[in-house]
């Protein structure tokens, strides 16, 4: 006989669990959670902030996450049409990239990007907006050229 209290009890709390990912998305950013990663030590600088390129590297993973899973194809980046770094990102934070579809063309998709932080033991209610983005991607065919975008 199978006990399936513990499969309700899991249940509830994994319905709990996404309820508060989304109120905490609702609450930081009108975009999608796309992309969450834990800065390392080999991610910073000699005043133990993390590079510019590594936050615009994660920037470009989540805005081809995005972009791909819309076009449903390969999409190569085009142009970071603007970047902003409001606030300096610590060793060990936990990065929350959201992303949100502003644009979109016959081959491209314009992506704005909100990098949220916070310390590795704290809540995630003390979320800090520390970077924006926006980024445009463009869907690629099989030999590199601009492709139509379908997204049915």
């Amino acid at each position: 006989m199978v006990d399936i209290s513990k499969n309700i009890n899991l249940l509830l709390i994994n319905i709990i669990t996404k309820k508060e990912v989304l109120m905490v998305c609702q609450m930081h950013s009108s975009g999608v959670l796309t992309l969450k990663i834990q800065t390392m030590p080999t991610d910073v600088n000699l005043d133990g902030n993390v590079f510019g390129g590594w936050i615009m590297s994660q920037i470009d993973i989540a805005c081809g996450i995005r972009a791909s899973q819309l076009c449903k194809c390969r999409v190569v980046t085009k142009a970071v049409t603007e970047l902003l770094f409001e606030k300096p990102i610590q060793v060990s934070d936990l990065v929350h990239i959201y992303t949100q579809i502003r644009k979109i063309g016959k081959t491209s998709v314009t992506i704005y990007c909100d990098v949220w932080t916070c310390p590795r033991n704290a809540s995630s209610d003390v979320l800090q907006k520390t970077c924006e983005a926006t980024v445009v991607m463009v869907a690629v065919d099989e030999k590199g050229n601009p492709k139509s975008i379908r997204t049915e």
